[in-house]
Order: C-alpha cells, then structure tokens, then sequence
C-alpha cells in the first residue's frame, strides 16, 4: 500500500486493491508442493533404513530435490504478494516486482469494459477470471509501432495515404515531416542502394538541412528497418498542432516515449520536436536531464528551459516562433505528468 500511495498525484485516493487469489499460486506450485512431499517422505524413510550407500545417495537427493521445490514455492509467493492491482479515483495501477517494483497504469476513462468469468471452482473459493477492456493510448494503430501509424495517417487524404511512401516522405526532407518524430524515437536505419553498393544511414545522419538529406546523388532508399522496442513504454504519444485536424502543415509536431522506475523516476525518454528546426530534433539535453528524477514541478521547469537549447523555430506564414516554442514546452510538460493542465 506504501508503495502505491507514492505514486499518487495530489488529489488521488486509492479506493481499491487486490492481487491474485490464492488459487493461482497453488495452481502453478502444485508440482512443487507433491514434491516436496514426496521428498521429505523419502528423507523420514532414510532414517530407519539400512540400505547403506544407496541411502546416502536417495538422501542426497531428495534434500536437493526438497530445497529446490520449497526455493520455488517461496518464490512464487514472494512474487505474488509484490503485484498488485489498484483503483483509485482516477486511475487502474499494476504494481508488481520483487526487487524492483515496476507500474503500469491506465486512465479510468480509457476503460471501456471488465468482464469476469467464474468456473465453478471460482465460484466455490471466491475467485475468477477479470478481463479489463481499455482504451489504447495511441488511437489505434499497428500494435508495434502505433506512432508511425497514427502520423501517417494525418498525412494527406486518403488517395495521398494510398500512393506515397515512407521513403518519399524521407526523402523530401521537409522540417515538418510528420512521421519523423515518432522515427526519431523509434531509432530506425535507412538502407539505401546505388550502382556503387549498399549501405545504412542512422535515421539521425539522414537530414542534414531544410529539404537536405546525406543521400549521395546515386543512391535511393531500398527500405527503412525500425527495431522492436525492447520493453513497451508506461507512455506513448504523437501530436500534430496545426490550424486544422488533417491535410495540414504542422505548425509543431511531436512524438514521445517514456519508461518509468517503480519508485516513480523516469528510466528513460525519447522525445522529438519537428517544425522546430532545420531538421527534426531530438531533445537529448532533456533526455539526459530528466533520466532518474521524478517529474515534479522544478523539474519540468528545468526542462522546459533546456528543450529551447535544443531547438531553432522561427517566424514564418504558419505560425510564430513564439508559438511552437510555448506549445513545445506545454507537450513535454502534459507528457511527463499526465495531471499537468497548460
């Protein structure tokens, strides 16, 4: 409970918790429960037995047997008592780990529906199955790489989705290409081909100016390779400010990640601005800033002031300097702390 009530924004109650129920544990420890017994029974049968060396050996090993069943039973009752589940006034929280707590949480209304199942057993000793139906933070998309989908899919109108590609967007290099964001965080490589030979490109050493790519004259984009992200994200999100919802330039556009500790400290932060210089920009000074603090009030301001090193907007038909600087800052700012209301 401790650790949960940490976690907690001002004006936040918990209202409800719970774990497993006991059932489960029993149901994936049951091997280990009939071992150890038969283990411990072979040990008291040792003692009144007179089989010499071949009892030294069964009592070898049933005790290893013995410790290693009761090492796994503990285990996985220690493992049960650290996860959790949590309601409170705002929120659904997962919290498990043994020695590193992590937490997952979700926003009560993203929840679009709970169904519980009950077989007679559950019905029997108070337990079911509980399926929660939530909203995806990304509005849909693919499952992997739902930033990239929802970017491209504020791209034009449909006939323009249906003809162009990822690597004509790249190579047209505009400061306000909206999938370049969600693929500066996502960390992708270019391969490109020419009569010459092949290589790969970071996606960070592609653009080198306004309408400028490190592409030599012979060479074309073969394919762009994006990594699977090796954990997924407590938070993920894609913005596009422009003057209207589609078919518009931006005039900011923004793609973030972030990775949370169980003490409430961020792990790690990907976030990216276009429209914002030359290029796009990854905002590596706030990255580096913010990894291992917890996102309180000074230390968003902090970052806010550092986010104006790393980037170079300017005055132009769409919008002010002034502008994109000031919305910048309020998309890091909501991103870091969900309860922040620019």
């Amino acid at each position: 409970m401790s650790y949960a009530r940490n976690l907690l924004s001002r004006g936040e109650e918990i209202v409800f918790e719970s774990r497993q129920h006991w059932f489960a544990v029993l149901g994936e420890t049951w091997p280990f429960v009939i071992a150890s017994i038969l283990a411990f029974a072979v040990l008291i049968w040792q003692t009144t037995s007179t089989a010499g060396q071949l009892t030294g050996l069964l009592q070898v090993i049933s005790l290893l047997v013995l410790v290693v069943s009761l090492g796994r039973i503990g285990l996985k009752i220690w493992s049960w008592r650290n996860q959790e589940w949590f309601v409170t006034t705002r929120r659904l929280i997962k919290a498990e780990g043994i020695f590193n707590k992590e937490m997952g949480d979700s926003s009560l209304e993203k929840v679009n529906d709970a169904h519980l199942t009950q077989n007679v057993f559950g019905r029997i000793f108070g337990f079911g199955d509980l399926d929660i139906l939530t909203a995806a933070d990304e509005m849909g998309g693919i499952e992997d790489f739902p930033l990239l989908a929802v970017a491209c899919a504020t791209i034009g109108g449909i006939q323009i989705q249906l003809r162009g590609t990822l690597g004509g967007n790249l190579a047209n290099a505009s400061p306000a290409g909206d999938t370049f964001p969600p693929l500066a965080v996502y960390e992708p490589v270019v391969h490109v081909v020419s009569a010459e030979g092949a290589r790969t490109i970071p996606i960070s050493e592609l653009f080198t100016g306004v309408k400028r790519t490190s592409l030599r004259r012979s060479e074309l984009i073969e394919s762009i390779e994006v990594p699977f992200l090796p954990k997924r994200p407590r938070r993920q999100r894609f913005w596009k400010v422009g003057t209207r919802a589609a078919s518009a330039i931006s005039k900011t556009v923004a793609a973030g990640l972030l990775w949370m500790n169980g003490d409430g400290t961020i792990r790690e932060l990907r976030f990216a601005l276009g429209s914002m210089a030359p290029t796009v920009r990854r905002l590596r000074q706030v990255e580096a800033f913010v990894t291992g603090k917890k996102p309180t009030a000074k230390v968003l301001a902090e970052a806010c002031a550092l986010l104006e090193k790393d980037v170079a907007p300017i005055d132009d038909v769409r919008s002010t300097a002034d502008y994109r600087l000031e919305v910048s800052k309020n998309l890091l700012r909501s991103f870091l702390d969900p309860n922040y209301r620019g």
